[in-house]
């Protein structure tokens, strides 16, 4: 399992010169915690729900008048989609970001990969583990 196979695709995103409160609507209506931040289709930033709370409303901020721009985590910490997710989690705990933006050969992004994506690919390799186990011992072997 690589980056690009694990990611969510079909991203959020929002431009650098919209509102904050465009952004936080946006993230009410599609029920997510961040947005990638594109200019064009190049990914330069990301805004997540931690940095409205932090860097607009715990600032008193106008969410009208504040730009995504002002307030979004940057630059945008990106990863190639062929990374494994050792990689991965190592860049996370590198940077420290809990969101990387997937990458393909040419730049374009694919996705994004979160840290929740992760724990969940584990959770499940985990579980599956456990079936094998449960399944070996001896008093399932003598039934």
């Amino acid at each position: 399992m690589n980056a690009g196979q694990l990611c969510t695709r079909g991203v959020d995103t929002i431009c650098p010169g919209d509102s904050v409160l465009l952004a936080a609507r946006r993230m009410d209506d599609h029920l997510v915690g961040s947005l990638v931040v594109v200019q064009g289709e190049k990914p330069v930033g990301i805004l997540t729900d931690r940095d409205l709370a932090v860097r607009v409303v715990a600032k008193g901020k106008d969410p009208a008048t504040t730009l995504v721009a002002d307030v979004m985590t940057q630059p945008v910490v990106t990863i190639p989609s062929e990374a494994s997710l050792l990689e991965v989690t190592r860049k996370m705990a590198q940077t420290p970001c809990r969101r990387l933006v997937v990458l393909d050969a040419q730049g374009r992004m694919v996705g994004v990969i979160s840290l929740d994506d992760v724990w969940n690919h584990v959770a499940q390799v985990l579980w599956g583990c456990h079936g094998v186990l449960e399944a070996e011992r001896p008093s399932a072997l003598a039934k």
